[in-house]
């Protein structure tokens, strides 16, 4: 058995995790998925411009369909004031999202 991120157990071999089924439906939804720069630049996603970690709090465009927001890195900012603040001040640029959203 394998743990996914999403904290349910998959076989290794296992085609697809148990959330990914219902993953299309959702696809109208603004997603925050938190992976590390590195990591989304080694992926060799299609049609994806590489990430720039040093343009915090900017948007950038990763696909043709898919923007990025690049933050400090939330277990530094944890504990100190100053750079909590600079990891929650780096979402300011996604304003209220929240807002645009249809009533459920």
């Amino acid at each position: 058995m394998a743990f996914n991120p999403i904290g349910t157990h998959t076989s290794v071999s296992s085609p697809k995790p148990p959330w990914m089924g219902s993953f299309a439906t959702e696809m109208g939804t603004p997603l925050l998925v938190m992976v590390t720069v590195a990591f989304v630049n080694a992926l060799g996603f299609p049609l994806a411009d590489e990430l720039d970690a040093g343009r915090l709090g900017e948007l950038q465009p990763f696909t043709p369909t898919i923007e990025a927001l690049v933050t400090p890195d939330i277990v530094a900012s944890l504990d100190e004031q100053g750079a909590k603040t600079r990891f929650w001040n780096a979402f300011r640029t996604l304003g209220a999202w929240w807002a645009e959203l249809p009533p459920y």
